[in-house]
């Protein structure tokens, strides 16, 4: 079945207390216990089967799988298999075998079926995580050695990107409490379920929401294909995907059907052997959520989420880390002055202001340490004195989280310093958008002297 696998046992003392760097495939029980429940991080060590070396494997292994993730930025995983030994028959073929997954998760692509030894697999460029996950299978016969792989990370090409499958790359605003139809395409490169990565499971879309009145949070999920197993994740209140912490509401049982908060439920959280339904939520108006429903199938046939309490939903900008009211600029006698103010802001460390001359080569001008977190408006200017008189400068402004990530602000403003006779140009095309200046369909918009003049051209 297909997560009964996630049954958590004691193991052995010889398991639990094994040296650095030596790793042991599982009998029964969740993928990774050895590591808190999610995929080990490592670029070296000595990977067996629970038999270790000179052992033979168990008997009766039910496809348990273990993960193993690159721990260098920008390499892949390998494993070369320098031993292999399993039950296997010259016209039947395999009793016993590993499967090496292209991914990280039990229901990863299969690269291939152990079948040798002196043998590499290596985590390839559509695997966004650069992982390996491995499936073994034993039945309730003969026990073998096994296998000995060691591990190791080596340079990969350009990984393909996790389209609409995590949270910080393609969570979907919720406006409104009309039905919602959805899928869970995936894979994404980190691992979704009840307590972080305890399921596995890639194929996940998420959704973030506003509750507009208090009431009840309730909804059902219902898949088209009746066959297919739906779980899910709330998160919140107040929350962003950089800043889930634990889920307030959560199921990955093995059922099929519908699932979600209510149809009479009383528990919160369940695992495995649960039905399916949680106890609906009471919130508060102005609380911010986000939900994750993932897919234990890959390319599901989707879904549609019902919403059935009482509290209204609606939208919330906590997707943008910096909302932008305007951004300004005037010439002053032998200087440039830049000002721009902020809506809001969502974890936001520092602005920097760029100048560019032709649009296209940009140097950075100032940086500008920001509130951080704010609902309220805020106002930031800065002076460059590196201009020449009479020349042409154009600005635009990059701002980065506190997790490193940096996204650049769409508008750009140019300003000519010549401040006998001022004027301030802001580059917009012809649907009234601001964009680079090198584009060959332009409306500029000059400021001189509280006027207005707008000239067509390129």
């Amino acid at each position: 079945m297909k997560k009964l696998v996630c049954i958590i046992i004691v193991f052995s003392m010889t398991q639990l207390y094994s040296h650095s760097q030596t790793y042991y495939h599982s009998t029964t029980g969740v993928q990774n216990t050895y590591s808190g429940g999610c995929p080990v991080s490592t670029c070296s060590g000595t990977y067996y089967d629970d038999g270790g070396p000179g052992g033979n494997y168990s008997n009766s292994i039910n496809n348990v799988y273990r993960t193993f993730c690159p721990s260098t930025s920008g390499t892949c995983l390998r494993a070369n298999f320098s031993s292999w030994d399993f039950e296997y028959h010259w016209f039947w073929g395999a009793y016993d075998y590993l499967r090496i997954l292209n991914g990280p998760a039990q229901n990863s692509t299969q690269i291939s079926l152990l079948q040798s030894a002196g043998t590499n697999y290596t985590a390839t460029a559509n695997n966004s995580s650069g992982c390996l996950t491995f499936r073994m299978y034993s039945d309730g016969s003969t026990r073998r050695p096994g296998w000995t792989a060691n591990f190791s990370c080596v340079p990969c090409a350009a990984r393909q990107p996790d389209g609409l499958a995590d949270c910080l790359t393609g969570a979907v605003q919720v406006c409104s409490n009309n039905p919602l139809s959805g899928s869970s395409p995936g894979p994404g490169s980190t691992t979704e379920g009840c307590s972080g990565c305890v399921t596995g499971e890639t194929f996940s879309s998420w959704y973030y929401f506003e509750t507009a009145t208090s009431g009840s949070l309730a909804f059902t999920i219902d898949p088209v294909n009746n066959s297919e197993d739906l779980d899910f994740a709330l998160y919140g209140p107040n929350v962003d995907c950089s800043t889930l912490g634990t889920p307030v509401r959560c199921s990955y049982a093995a059922t099929t059907g519908n699932t979600g908060l209510g149809n009479g439920a009383g528990d919160t959280s369940e695992d495995v052997y649960g039905n399916g339904w949680v106890q609906p939520l009471n919130v508060s108006a102005g609380q911010v959520y986000v939900l994750m429903v993932n897919n234990w199938t890959a390319g599901g046939g989707g879904y549609q989420i019902n919403w059935t309490g009482t509290a209204s939903l609606d939208c919330t900008p906590i997707s943008l880390p910096v909302e932008f009211s305007s951004f300004y600029g005037k010439d002053m006698p032998g200087y440039n002055e830049l000002s721009w103010t902020t809506a809001s802001e969502n974890n936001n460390d520092y602005f920097r202001v760029e100048r560019s001359r032709d649009g296209s080569f940009w140097i950075p001008v100032a940086t500008v340490m920001s509130k951080g977190n704010s609902s309220s408006q805020q106002k930031y200017k800065i002076e460059d004195r590196e201009v020449e008189k009479g020349s042409l400068y154009y600005y635009r402004i990059k701002q980065t989280d506190f997790d490193g990530t940096t996204e650049t602000h769409d508008e750009i403003v140019a300003i000519m310093n010549d401040h006998e006779k001022p004027h301030v140009i802001k580059v917009i095309n012809l649907l009234g958008q601001e964009i680079n200046p090198n584009s060959t369909e332009l409306r500029i918009e000059i400021y001189s002297d509280g006027s207005r003049v707008k000239k067509v051209g390129p």
